[in-house]
């Protein structure tokens, strides 16, 4: 009979502990969900650039590899660059002639300055001259009419007369014909330096380019998707690699659309990362999307057509690390977090 009693007596004791585990867990669980907002819908997120050249062409070089480290600004690949370096050396040219018919429009300007001040001086002697002629010429023409002189003389006088307004007008028209050379000249000039202006455009667009067959690092971090083979012909615009930052981290918990009404920014929140099991993180709210993330989605869903089944909806909440919490751990984007913040 005692040993009945006492499996019976030990019976009883682990039922009542079973039903007081049980009664403390439920406790506890009912305290976690009153006191605690909490979600396993969360990943680590970071910046993640995507590398794709600006020109096409054949892959010379590739001088990394997947999951490799690297500087921002470190080339990555090359493309061949001979097609674009015959552009340049085209451009270069092109801006060499334009530059050389400056200079020789330059000098027709100067010449043609220099014949007109020389043709405005000519115009000034010759009338000069003529005035003084005029002068002698009434005075012989009185001389004569009182037989003083000789009529050769007054002969050889209206001659002269008429040979210097020859000259005063032979320089009017070098001076009209010097000036009209002069604003040909500048107009041409005005007109190259637009043409100098669009080659030197059309030179640093070369140049650019040439520079775009260095394919480099957008940001540092580490190489990842890396789809390109020395050989392989790209086209602009086409995905290469990508760029992951990994300092740069933060969480995105999708909380149900019940739990974030008393949810602010700034609000202390931990999280637990599936691969460091048992340390915990601290962080803070930074921000809460303005729509669901079914808004976002490719096919958004349409409540006014069909039959309607609600379904709650889930809101990202952005949470950033404390600044010395992620010191010596190594987080990679999309690694799943737990969170959890006090109501």
């Amino acid at each position: 009979m005692a040993p009945k009693k006492k499996t019976k007596a030990t019976k009883k004791i682990l039922l009542i502990s079973l039903i007081i585990t049980t009664l403390v867990y439920c406790t506890y669980l009912i305290g976690t969900f009153l006191k605690y907002e909490t979600t396993d819908n969360a990943q680590v997120e970071g910046h993640i650039y995507p590398v794709n050249p600006k020109v096409g062409g054949q892959i010379l070089e590739v001088l990394v590899d997947d999951n490799e480290y690297v500087e921002k600004e470190q080339v990555l690949a090359k493309i061949d660059p001979a097609d674009i370096e015959l552009t340049v050396a085209q451009a270069r040219a092109g801006l060499a002639q334009i530059e050389a018919e400056k200079a020789a429009a330059l000098s027709v300007m100067q010449s043609s300055m220099a014949a007109s001040k020389a043709a405005y001086t000519n115009i000034a002697v010759t009338k000069a001259k003529k005035e003084r002629l005029n002068t002698d010429l009434v005075r012989f023409t009185n001389l004569k009419a009182d037989d003083i002189i000789p009529q050769s003389k007054l002969d050889d006088l209206e001659t002269n007369v008429e040979v210097v307004n020859s000259q005063v007008t032979a320089a009017q028209q070098q001076y009209l014909a010097s000036n009209s050379q002069y604003e040909a000249a500048l107009k041409k000039i005005s007109s190259i330096d637009a043409a100098i202006q669009a080659a030197k455009v059309n030179v640093r667009n070369a140049e650019l380019k040439l520079s775009y067959t260095e394919i480099k690092a957008p940001s540092s971090g580490r190489i990842s998707r890396k789809m390109i083979q020395p050989g392989q012909v790209v086209r602009p615009g086409q995905p290469l690699m990508a760029v992951t930052n990994s300092t740069d981290l933060w969480v995105v918990a999708n909380f149900k659309e019940v739990q974030v009404s008393e949810m602010t920014i700034g609000q202390k929140v931990t999280m637990t990362i599936d691969a460091f099991p048992g340390k915990i993180f601290d962080g803070k709210i930074e921000s809460i999307a303005a729509a669901t993330g079914a808004k976002f989605s490719l096919f958004p869903a349409d409540n006014a057509t069909g039959n309607f089944t609600k379904v709650t909806q889930r809101i990202p909440v952005k949470i950033v690390f404390e600044p010395t919490e992620l010191k010596d751990i190594s987080l990679r984007a999309g690694m799943s977090v737990i969170v959890k913040l006090i109501k």
